[in-house]
């Protein structure tokens, strides 16, 4: 009988495109879209000056490419630390109901800057991002939500097994060495939700994709690793998950696509996926009903409790903070037409107006949130929002328009590439990136796909 990690081992070695349901590969695209449109603008933030002071000694003469900086090379491990934590520095990356897991932002830089490195070609990317994604996912799902609820960064934990299959496919290990880079891999993960709000959230997204491939180079050079790591009695699922597990999940490999259902969620607006639901809700009622924000009397948020212990901040100072409120988000949708990558800004959030509409706004978890509902609509929201002329409206969103509207998506996505990409990215270059991505199987060897970052504004500001 296969172990866990043997049985992956196996899928990710033998997995080729032309098996894969197109509806996967679709899907993978978007994310691909998504996740380095997002490293773009996370590239401008203040903790991406940090990782690039801190990586300047790296620069070598071959290897991969850091966003924004086309000029210098990087060790595929240097790259993808920087890229990766780029892509989660605004939380804008997808997420996943599959263990509540971003899982693009680790696993793409990952196997993009080994594709750099070895000149891997479009497909052979495509297909690795693929296996590590579901190998991932497939995890994720085994936990049942509880080694999020458990206080665990999911992101980093699992990030972990998806960045390893990734790299390992690039890297053409064998069965046997996938096996031991997934038990190197998971045997020394971690990470703790109390670094939501902080720097440490990106940072450790970067150490996890840059560690996934040092653990794959080394099993291909004969290093070892537990083949046990997910059943044994000191393994994953006992220390991390209470001994839950769905180990019988494994034969669904290839067959029962994670990345379909419950798949990957891409968010519309900058901040934690448990607002998202409660801010089209608001959004939904100013659009039918034509109030402004100076009439609102108070905004009532009935949530999921999961919700209530991520949304942990009521009156954020910072950016970081407001990535992880309900108030802030709720706010900003009540000033403006749209929330914008720019709104997330100390000066929005600081704003007098939008703290007296923060004040405003208030959640609690109802027993209407029994366990069939909370599994159907895990970050959904009930809404009330009172009017100062006795008004009340009321509105529900069960699941926010990147999970939901599946034929909506690449419009929205689109929409958020521009934003991500404004005044950094030229029009042509960002329309460009969209096409290479969408065509990728078809390239010949994987290259800069990442789009240049020659807009005026900001070249200007670049060179200071």
């Amino acid at each position: 009988m296969h172990t866990l990690s043997e049985s992956i081992a196996e899928w990710a070695y033998e997995l080729k495109l032309n098996v894969i349901p197109r509806e996967v590969i679709n899907q993978v695209k978007m994310a691909l879209v998504d996740t380095l449109s997002v490293a773009v603008s996370g590239s401008l933030t203040p903790v991406a000056d940090v990782l690039r002071k801190s990586v300047l000694a790296f620069s070598t003469r071959s290897g991969a490419t850091i966003i924004g900086d086309f000029q210098s090379v990087y060790p595929a491990e240097i790259a993808a630390q920087v890229n990766s934590s780029f892509a989660h520095a605004l939380d804008f990356d997808d997420n996943s109901y599959a263990g509540f897991v971003h899982a693009s932002a680790i696993i793409i830089p990952a196997a993009l800057a080994i594709s750099q490195e070895t000149g891997a070609s479009g497909e052979d990317f495509l297909v690795a991002v693929i296996a590590g994604l579901e190998s991932e996912l497939l995890v994720g799902e085994m936990t049942h939500g509880l080694l999020y609820k458990k206080g665990w960064w999911t992101t980093g934990v699992l990030g972990a097994i998806g960045a390893t299959v990734a790299s390992s496919r690039l890297l053409g290990l064998t069965q046997k060495q996938i096996s031991n880079a997934i038990g190197l891999a998971v045997s020394g993960t971690g990470g703790i939700k109390a670094c939501f709000g902080t720097d440490a959230k990106p940072l450790l997204a970067g150490m996890t994709s840059a560690n996934a491939m040092r653990h794959v180079k080394l099993a291909k050079l004969g290093a070892t690793g537990p083949l046990n790591v997910f059943e044994s009695e000191n393994g994953f699922f006992n220390l991390f998950n209470e001994g839950v597990s769905d180990i019988l999940g494994k034969n669904q490999l290839g067959s029962d696509w994670k990345i379909i259902e419950p798949g990957l969620d891409i968010k519309e607006i900058p901040v934690c996926l448990s607002s998202h639901a409660a801010v089209e809700a608001v959004r939904a009622l100013k659009k039918e009903f034509h109030f402004n924000a100076q009439q609102v009397k108070s905004v009532v948020c009935d949530v999921p409790p999961i919700v209530i212990e991520n949304l942990i901040y009521e009156l954020p100072e910072t950016p970081q903070e407001a990535q992880f409120s309900l108030t802030f988000p709720i706010a900003v949708t009540l000033i403006y037409d749209r929330f914008l990558l720019k709104h997330l800004a100390r000066e929005v959030i600081l704003n007098p107006v939008t703290t007296s509409l923060m004040k405003k706004v208030s959640m609690y978890s109802s027993a209407a949130w029994h366990s069939e509902r909370i599994k159907k609509y895990p970050e959904g929201a009930d809404i009330e929002i009172h009017l100062t002329n006795g008004t009340i409206m009321k509105q529900f969103v069960g699941m926010p328009q990147g999970s939901r509207e599946k034929s909506k998506r690449w419009e929205m996505l689109v929409e958020k590439v521009a934003d991500c990409m404004a005044e950094v990215v030229l029009d042509a270059d960002r329309d460009e990136f969209i096409q290479k991505i969408r065509e990728i199987e078809t390239l010949k060897h994987i290259g800069q796909v990442l789009p240049q970052m020659n807009h005026p504004s900001y070249v200007a500001k670049r060179n200071g």
